[in-house]
């Protein structure tokens, strides 16, 4: 086998280990996601409440006037209980912006990159609110 053959099969199999680290890194973080919005909504003698809304970010324009906020989809938001500052539920936000996520009753904080909300939750309601992320 020639010296380039060889070193072809070098690279091919990095690449391969390259991937097969990358995806196991991704399945651990989903599951890690699924394992905090499964304690979320599994927290013995709590009742639930549910946080919607949409993540925002204003879009302006060249001419300097001002625009209406656009959702930003794929983004990750936290729900952090304020008395203990553990995120107790994570969430995608969709293709518009939406997100939805049930959490205990309490206060909380909602984040998202530099956006941050404070909210509370009763048991069985339903708060919505928009995360806006700030402009540059």
């Amino acid at each position: 086998m020639s010296d380039w053959a060889q070193r072809g099969r070098w690279v091919a199999a990095s690449i391969s280990i390259g991937v097969a680290i990358l995806v196991s890194s991704c399945l651990n973080a989903s599951d890690n996601s699924r394992q905090i919005e499964a304690r979320a909504a599994s927290q013995p003698g709590s009742a639930q409440g549910v946080i919607a809304g949409r993540l925002l970010a204003g879009s302006g324009s060249p001419s300097g006037e001002s625009a209406p906020p656009v959702g930003v989809a794929g983004q990750e938001i936290d729900v952090v209980e304020v008395s203990s500052g553990s995120i107790i539920a994570k969430t995608i936000s969709g293709a518009d912006g939406s997100f939805r996520v049930s959490v205990p009753t309490g206060k909380h904080l909602l984040v998202s990159g530099a956006a941050r909300q404070y909210f509370q939750v009763g048991p069985g309601e339903e708060v919505n609110l928009n995360l806006a992320l700030p402009t540059s």
